[in-house]
């Protein structure tokens, strides 16, 4: 044991507790997050490049442990080793901790085990930034520390003034070792630049939330830039420190017309009660030509998820998360068939992170580009940018209808919407105390039928105790016909806006009109949260929602 209220390990130092049969313990101003109250906290902890740490096991056993720990600032910069024998014997555990932590470049963690199990490095401060500059680590240098240690954990914690215990992920992370790297956040994850493992088996998980228990517990992990992981069981979340893990299987496949597998977009159909999420962008081009009828035309992709027996057997239950990715050029041709998107029939089910673009979604009733009907399922950070045409009733541009306390957030439509009755740029119909909120259509909208009613800019119907909230549009209408936000209300609308002029209405069954001018004024945008989720250049563009990582701006 080292301790003292501020420890420092010099240039040029060496501590070992090294065995032929095992590794021993090593603790450097504390000992595990510093609940050993038999061990003193030393307030600062600093241990200099040049210093060589070792806890191997020589020839035979597990290694032992390092422990690097101070109630404040921690640093390091040092080579530490807690290597499994030459023969036999798992790799150690190794923790740098602190309120403050910051690990130098120069730094080098091994737990390798030649003839067993790797061990794992523990970051655990208040706030965490991966950064190239200015964050308490460097991408390279967690990246080379992926491939000494079978498991990276970064962790946050409470305690300091003005910290949240979030960990950011400012700058690309990537590795190509088949090992794990865990963020583990006291409150909420970001990642705000990629997140690449390459490896056949590079594994992500997301551990947020583990400041409290999983009951109500509203921490988040937010997906502002992609996350790239290879095909099979490689991705993991825990809400709340009493939660369960949530275990997903990794798509990067579009798979086949008649997939029988589920392990592809096309084959979730095969697992509708299944987790899944995007490991990379999927183009879709080949449903264009799947699924030939009798008179040669092609229905496309097959919807997952249907009402086909009205239980939950045949309509998708799961989770689907994009992790920042898209579906392009999605086909979908069913013009007789009810319950039309990429996902047909949804019950408490929850998607998330994904966009679909340049596709074209034809069908008849409960029709989207996303989703045909919903019940008590929840969207998030979801866009479209295709074509949709309904020839019955219910069509809206990212989801048809939702229903049963159904939400979608932090979304939106920039596709042409068509349809005949209950039709939005947004969504077709709402009802059933289902909510929209932080959400915007800019989408033209256009009538299928001379009969169109219920046409509203961002949602034809909302009915039975459904909410509106901080949402706008500014898509055109078809002449004549429906609201500029929406076509018919009976539920609430609030801090809910349309462009008079782009819509082509000055009316609307709920919300406020606005010229194209306000639309460009911060301050008509009552309620909106622009430090948080909305993003606009005052005066020159509408509102843009936080999520929408681009580098251009129209």
């Amino acid at each position: 044991e080292i301790t003292g209220q501020n420890v420092a390990v010099l240039d040029n130092s060496k501590i070992e507790a090294v065995g032929e049969t095992g590794g021993g313990d090593i603790l450097i101003g504390g000992d595990y997050q510093g609940k050993n109250t038999a061990v003193q906290n030393a307030k600062t902890t600093t241990i200099a490049e040049n210093v060589e740490i070792n806890a191997d096991a020589k020839t035979e056993g597990n290694a032992g442990k390092v422990i690097v720990w101070s109630d404040e600032n921690t640093k390091v910069a040092a080579n530490i080793s807690a290597k499994g024998g030459a023969k036999s014997g798992s790799g150690g555990f190794v923790e740098t901790s602190g309120k403050k932590l910051n690990i130098a470049d120069t730094t080098k963690i091994s737990t390798q085990a030649p003839k067993g199990k790797a061990g794992t490095w523990l970051l655990d401060p208040v706030d965490f930034t991966i950064a190239e500059s200015g964050g308490d680590i460097t991408p390279t240098t967690l990246s080379n520390n992926l491939v000494s240690n079978s498991a990276v954990t970064v962790a946050s914690s409470s305690g300091a003034s003005g910290s949240n215990g979030d960990i950011f992920v400012n700058s690309p992370v990537s590795w190509s070792a088949n090992n794990t790297l865990t963020l583990s956040a006291y409150r909420n994850i970001n990642i705000n630049a990629s997140i690449t493992g390459s490896g056949s088996s590079s594994k992500l998980a997301l551990a947020y939330g583990q400041g409290a228990i999983s009951s109500g517990n509203t921490a988040t992990y937010n997906v502002y830039a992609p996350v790239n992981l290879p095909a099979g069981e490689n991705f993991g979340t825990k809400l709340g420190s009493d939660g369960t893990s949530v275990y997903y299987t990794v798509i990067t496949n579009l798979g086949v017309a008649d997939d029988l597998t589920s392990t592809t977009l096309q084959g979730m159909k095969n697992a509708l009660s299944g987790n899944f999420v995007l490991g990379g962008n999927i183009d879709a081009a080949a449903t264009s030509g799947w699924n030939v009828t009798g008179s040669g035309a092609f229905k496309g992709f097959l919807p997952i998820g249907s009402n086909s027996d009205n239980t939950n057997a045949t309509r998708f239950t799961g989770k689907f998360d994009g992790l920042g990715h898209t579906i392009s050029n999605l086909t979908i041709n069913r013009p007789s068939t009810n319950q039309i998107g990429l996902f047909g029939y949804l019950s408490g089910a929850s998607i998330q992170n994904v966009g679909l673009l340049a596709g074209s979604v034809t069908g008849r009733e409960y029709v989207g580009s996303l989703a045909g009907r919903n019940d008590a399922t929840s969207f998030y950070n979801t866009y479209n940018t295709g074509s949709v045409q309904g020839l019955g009733i219910v069509t809206g541009g990212l989801v048809a209808d939702i229903e049963n306390g159904s939400s979608i957030s932090n979304s939106y439509n920039s596709g042409t919407v068509t349809g005949t009755q209950f039709v939005g740029g947004l969504v077709g119909h709402s009802k059933y105390n289902a909510s929209i909120s932080n959400s915007y259509n800019t989408g033209s909208l256009a009538a299928s039928t001379a009969t169109t009613d219920y046409i509203g800019g961002l949602v034809g119907q909302n009915l039975d105790g459904s909410s509106i909230t901080n949402s706008y549009s500014t898509g055109a209408l078809p002449a004549g016909v429906g609201g500029g936000l929406v076509g018919y209300n009976v539920g609430t609308i609030t801090n809910s806006f349309w462009d008079i002029a782009t819509s082509g209405r000055s009316t609307s069954a709920g919300g406020t009109g606005l010229t194209t001018t306000e639309m460009m004024t911060q301050s008509n945008f009552t309620g909106f949260d622009f430090t948080n989720i909305w993003w606009m250049s005052d005066t020159n563009t509408r509102p843009f929602l936080r999520n929408e990582w681009s580098t251009n701006i129209t």
